[in-house]
């Protein structure tokens, strides 16, 4: 229950509408340090990028480093390439700024912060998605659907709107019950 659904974005200022194109959606193809200089995600980053923006949330001050070489910038993800999700980021720096020595070819990094979109936990709920007491009891007349339901997405991301929508029927026929 410790876990949300978000993207590491620029660590600045940004409104709402921002989310989406300054989500810097990239960690895959960048060496990840924590501001000690730590590399601190092993293994290959999910095709999501959730298990690497919950790992920078458990980082000193919950922030990172994305250092990336010319090949990485090349790299594309959906309709951009790194370098333009790059060039969003109000936090880009040379490498040589960095607070500990940059990895040799690197061209440039980006601090990040995790951007929550919304939490995996959730209320409990039945097979009619009617929330329970911490004893397993139903609250009566209370139903949950969609994200407020804990233990959907536990692992990695299932989407909040199918799970509204199924949830959200279940609700509504146990309701007219």
């Amino acid at each position: 229950m410790d876990e949300f659904y978000g993207r590491n974005m620029p660590d600045a200022d940004f409104v709402e509408a921002d989310f989406v194109p300054k989500a810097q959606l990239y960690g895959r193809f960048a060496r990840v340090f924590n501001e000690r200089g730590e590399e601190f995600f092993k293994g290959e980053v999910s095709w999501s990028e959730n298990d690497l923006v919950q790992a920078t949330a458990r980082q000193p001050g919950a922030r990172a480093w994305y250092v990336l070489d010319d090949d990485a910038l090349e790299q594309r993800v959906r309709d951009r390439t790194v370098a333009d999700m790059v060039a969003t980021a109000q936090t880009a720096i040379d490498p040589g700024d960095l607070p500990f020595t940059a990895p040799p070819g690197a061209r440039i990094a980006v601090r990040v912060a995790p951007g929550i979109t919304h939490t995996i936990g959730g209320l409990r709920v039945d097979e009619r998605a009617r929330v329970l007491r911490a004893d397993g009891s139903p609250l009566d007349g209370l139903f949950a659907a969609g994200a407020d339901v804990g233990g959907i997405s536990t692992g990695g991301y299932a989407s909040g709107l199918a799970a509204a929508l199924v949830l959200g029927l279940t609700a509504a026929e146990s309701a007219a019950l």
